[in-house]
């Protein structure tokens, strides 16, 4: 069963270059693109692990506190939610392959995606990870209403899970914020944020280097560049964790945007920051798409904290077909 898996493998790896090659010789792309293609492969790739794979019999171990879920949202978040479903069941029983034939197949969609991450260059990243919930829906800020967002002017922003600084790129570009605190464990990542702040002349960047949590303390950590993450797991590394509400009274901050993008450990981070959204009521963009304890747990304590949010679920993946779905409160 081993060897004739590593066959199919390898069959698959042909096909799926034979497919790039032949959709490369369409025209002339960039090293740009042609990077950008690469990054929708990965990601494609990524929906075939079981961080994914296991989530849709989570979510179906969770259908009942699902369904309390799904029912108080509106039809518009509803039917994004049926339809996140149905993605990962799908790349649940789908092949890699699959997802990849469906990639070049789109291809209107595809040379569309392209021009659109192309808009973006203006804003420089240390290599080409433009990511279209980022870049081209703000984490889900462009859905918010102009009155709303004339509130969060001037106010101090949490980015959660900063990365190397992209989405503080974009909020200080785009939104006009006292202070973007942005907080990265990951070594390589939080060096890389220095690297934005530095070729994007960005003034109001504040990096951490801690991770947010339920509670202060250490954790285990996996590094995996832009999916590094706490684990329960043995791992090499240590992080130290604060929470929400220490770090945002003890510096006395006034809170107009929580951004969580914790690769699974959103609801953690919002156990320790109840003080804060109860006392700011800020926007919260929070990345649910990681796990069924995120996705369920996290969505649930928004629904339940009783401050009237306007909560809204979308995709911003773009191509990508079972990430990048996102809980918006505001």
């Amino acid at each position: 069963m081993l060897l004739k898996n590593i066959v199919i493998e390898k069959e698959h790896r042909k096909l799926e270059r034979k497919l790039t090659k032949e959709f490369f010789r369409k025209r002339d792309f960039s090293k740009f693109e042609k990077d950008t293609i690469k990054l929708l492969k990965v990601q494609h790739f990524s929906a075939k692990t079981a961080y994914h794979r296991d989530f849709y019999n989570e979510l179906k171990a969770n259908e009942d506190t699902l369904n309390e879920i799904i029912e108080k949202l509106n039809e518009q978040s509803r039917n994004a939610v049926k339809k996140f479903i149905n993605r990962l069941k799908y790349v649940s029983t789908h092949l890699y392959i699959d997802l990849i034939v469906d990639l070049f197949k789109n291809e209107e969609k595809l040379m569309k995606h392209l021009e659109k991450v192309n808009s973006y260059r203006d804003l420089k990243l240390h290599e080409n990870l433009y990511e279209e919930s980022v870049f081209g829906y703000h984490h889900g800020l462009v859905y918010l209403p102009k009155d709303r967002l004339r509130t969060i002017a001037n106010k101090d922003f949490l980015d959660c899970g900063a990365f190397v600084g992209d989405s503080a790129l974009i909020f200080e570009k785009f939104y006009n914020p006292k202070k973007i605190y942005s907080f990265e464990p990951d070594e390589e990542s939080y060096d890389y944020i220095f690297n934005t702040i530095k070729i994007n002349k960005l003034k109001k960047v504040v990096p951490i280097k801690l991770g947010v949590g339920a509670k202060e303390g250490e954790v285990n950590f996996t590094h995996m560049s832009c999916a590094s993450h706490v684990t329960q797991e043995k791992a090499d590394t240590r992080i130290k964790l604060t929470t929400i509400d220490k770090f945002v009274f003890d510096n006395d901050l006034d809170v107009g945007v929580i951004k969580l993008d914790l690769e699974g450990y959103a609801y953690e981070a919002l156990q320790g920051a109840v003080r804060t959204i109860e006392k700011f009521r800020p926007v919260l963009l929070i990345c649910v798409y990681h796990n069924a304890k995120e996705f369920v747990d996290g969505t649930k304590f928004v629904q339940d904290l009783d401050l009237d949010y306007n909560i809204k679920i979308k995709h911003l993946g773009g191509l990508i077909p079972a990430t990048e779905t996102h809980l918006i409160a505001w």
